[in-house]
């Protein structure tokens, strides 16, 4: 018995030490936490009612009491409910605890009214109706699922009528909250009317913070009650602004802004219409006939076509480069011949010929020749060329210069590349390059105008015998000089490059003819990926990397000094391009990386191709090496048979190579790693520079909502200047 008593004072002396130093705690946070860590320590143990107890008994202790339940963990055990439900109604305990003490307690009751009722009433002990409604609502929120809590706050509900602080009316708390919002535009929150504007932006740092769905539906919520006629767009172009925007967050708004033809402001997010419309796409041309934007021109069979234009009647004028089809002709021709049979039939005397034979002979001979102009005067497939020529002979020079027109004649540009006659158009396309040229100054529209019209000026220049890649390399000079805006420039490149006729061999040839203009005009390689951000049509005509524009740029800086004619006779990529059309071509679209073409003569040429230094090593009979300590050295087989070893590769010759070419194979590869390769090593965070800011400018666009100034791209969002 000794013992027993010895241990139970010990253990109410532990626990007057912990209520001891509960009560020295002056610090809240900190007492706060001492609670918690007591209440989850002790909440399982027998000596948790004299805990409580000594902490109720201890002057101010009611307050740390309740506070005590409520950090508790559930459950809560039976002896402690019945012990802080008294406490529930004292004013001195500090309301926020009472409340959370009361959420345990119920949440450790079975759900039925007789066990949850004495606690509500307890805590809600002398009150009004309509304070007592406010706890009610407050306490329903704190805990999960309460069946019995549920049926007392609509029992309460119902019988409390509320004052509408804004007018006379009296309601029930849900007809009150519909009140508020459908007479006065208030929300009702924590028992009183609140502005809508303050719980949206309550709503909008909480999501800010956590990125909780809850919080973003809430905030979709409050919006579309608050401001009936916005757009969801609207409320998440906003909710961006604020809070910033990753790739998922942004995509909804550019779909939206794609489809009103926008881009959008890379600050506030605002929609802002691209003064940059599409480029119209080429007319339809099937079967000799050409539709779009209400006209139609339809070269028919014979010599006679057919024209509509919008506002107008129907006209059907002659073809001066029509022809009667194979069946009109076959058809001509032998009725004709059956004329002069008959004629012969009746004519001739009975006695030089019988008339049935006449007739017989003139029928066969129709029906011959029907049948040899039918069959082997075949349909030339000419009804494309005489519309396309008849479109600009009979329409473009009578179109006018309206909006519809400037629409009309950019299509028909586009149409008519590598298609129709270029000589007959020659002086309708000269001349509507002049007025295009003065009319570019008014839109984007007769930008786009002219530079349709531009490219197919020099496609049609070029039928005549002028270097197709030089005319086209030509057209952009302007815009890299800082000469003419980026719309000539996208407009120009995305003409070329949804042009049929335009080959791989001529658009290999062109991006190092193109890149040839940049560096004339003083553009970098860093400036040429950087305009690729702006200009994607342009960047798609140029095809390169920042590595491959620094080593283009590095051969065209030694373009003068030519260090390596000291290794032998060799040409840049540039200058082969330029000398030879057809041949730069076919080596291009093989090995697009080409820097240099080495000249060998032709016996050894012929023997191990071409030898090309690129981007990825020197290729010699389309086998590549990129290593500069590489062996390179002639070899007899067994066969008595001449090989070339060149690296990791086995090449068989017909004849012994001279050691000066292999030393030049050699040399090439150091010249490779030691000359051309350190000049693509780049920094990667490069500034752009004030050159590709200028270039850019004349198509920057100020919002108006926020004032900054971008370089906006159909849904996308647009690049800040």
């Amino acid at each position: 018995m000794a013992g027993i008593e010895s241990s139970s004072n010990e253990s109410a002396a532990v626990l007057d030490e912990i209520v001891r130093r509960l009560m020295s705690l002056s610090n809240r946070a900190e007492r706060s936490r001492r609670i918690a860590a007591v209440a989850m320590a002790y909440s399982m143990r027998r000596e948790v009612l004299q805990l409580f107890n000594r902490i109720r008994g201890h002057p101010n202790g009611k307050r740390i009491a309740v506070e005590f339940v409520a950090r508790m963990p559930l459950p809560i055990p039976n002896g402690l409910i019945l012990l802080t439900a008294p406490l529930l109604s004292d004013r001195e305990v500090v309301l926020g605890h009472r409340m959370a003490a009361t959420a345990k307690l119920i949440a450790s009751l079975p759900d039925k009214l007789e066990s949850v009722g004495p606690i509500v009433r307890s805590f809600t002990a002398g009150l009004g109706r309509i304070r007592t409604l406010e706890r009610l609502t407050q306490l329903q929120s704190r805990v999960d699922v309460c069946t019995s809590l549920d049926a007392i706050v609509a029992q309460t509900e119902a019988t409390t009528k509320l004052r509408c602080p804004k007018c006379s009316g009296r309601f029930t708390r849900p007809a009150l909250i519909r009140h508020l919002w459908a007479k006065h535009r208030l929300l009702f929150a924590n028992g009183r009317e609140a502005e809508p504007a303050p719980a949206i932006e309550i709503a909008v740092q909480s999501y800010a913070t956590s990125r909780d769905t809850n919080e973003l539906d809430q905030i979709y919520f409050l919006t579309k009650q608050t401001y009936e006629n916005v757009e969801s767009a609207q409320v998440h172009q906003a909710l961006l602004t604020r809070i910033g925007a990753t790739t998922e967050e942004i995509e909804p708004v550019c779909r939206k802004a794609a489809e009103s033809q926008s881009g959008i402001c890379p600050t506030c997010f605002a929609m802002i219409r691209n003064p940059v419309q599409l480029l119209p796409q080429p007319l339809v041309l099937v079967d000799g006939r050409i539709t779009g934007d209400g006209f139609f021109i339809e070269a028919s069979r014979g010599t006679t076509l057919r024209i509509e234009r919008p506002g107008l009647e129907p006209a059907t004028v002659s073809d001066p480069g029509g022809r009667l089809g194979p069946r009109e002709l076959g058809v001509k021709i032998a009725t004709g011949i059956a004329i002069v049979g008959m004629i012969a039939t009746l004519a001739l005397p009975k006695s030089t010929i019988k008339p049935l034979l006449t007739a017989f002979l003139a029928a066969s001979m129709a029906t011959i020749a029907y049948a040899t102009a039918r069959y082997v005067r075949r349909a030339t497939g000419r009804r494309n060329v005489r519309a396309i020529d008849a479109a600009w002979r009979e329409v473009a020079g009578t179109v006018g210069r309206t909006p519809s027109a400037i629409r009309f004649l950019t299509r028909l540009c586009r149409t008519s590349l590598n298609a129709g006659t270029p000589l007959e158009r020659s002086t309708l396309v000269r001349d509507l390059a002049q007025h295009a040229a003065v009319l570019s100054q008014k839109g984007n529209a007769q930008m786009q105008l002219f530079a349709a019209v531009r490219v197919l000026q020099a496609s049609d220049t070029a039928s005549f015998g002028t270097d197709w890649g030089t005319l086209m390399s030509e057209l952009f000079a302007p815009f890299c000089r800082g000469e003419s805006s980026p719309v000539f420039a996208e407009a120009a490149a995305e003409t070329l490059l949804n042009s049929e006729g335009l080959s791989d061999r001529e658009t290999a040839r062109l991006r190092i003819l193109l890149a040839n203009v940049a560096f004339e005009s003083r553009l970098t390689a860093h400036d040429l990926v950087e305009l690729g951000k702006f200009c994607p049509q342009f960047s798609r005509l140029l095809a390169g990397t920042q590595e491959w524009f620094q080593l283009l740029c590095e051969v065209w800086k030694l373009r003068n000094a030519r260090p390596w004619e000291k290794i032998g006779n060799a040409q840049s990529v540039f200058e082969h391009a330029k000398r030879f059309p057809s041949k730069s071509g076919r080596t291009l679209v093989a090995y697009p990386d080409t820097l240099f073409v080495v000249e060998l003569e032709d016996v050894y040429e012929n023997d191990i191709g071409p030898v090309l230094v690129g981007r990825r090593g020197v290729t010699v009979a389309e086998r590549t090496v990129a290593d500069p300590d590489a062996e390179v050295r002639c070899e007899i087989t067994r066969n008595g048979t001449h090989v070339l070893v060149f690296g990791t590769h086995t090449i068989g010759l017909n004849r012994k190579l001279p050691t000066k070419i292999l030393q030049q194979l050699q040399q090439w590869l150091r010249f490779r790693a030691d000359r051309l390769m350190p000049a693509a090593e780049t920094s990667e965070t490069e500034p752009r520079s004030e050159r590709v800011d200028t270039l850019i400018s004349p198509s920057v666009v100020e919002c108006p909502m926020c004032g900054t100034r971008s370089y906006l791209q159909t849904g996308e969002v647009g690049i800040r200047m």
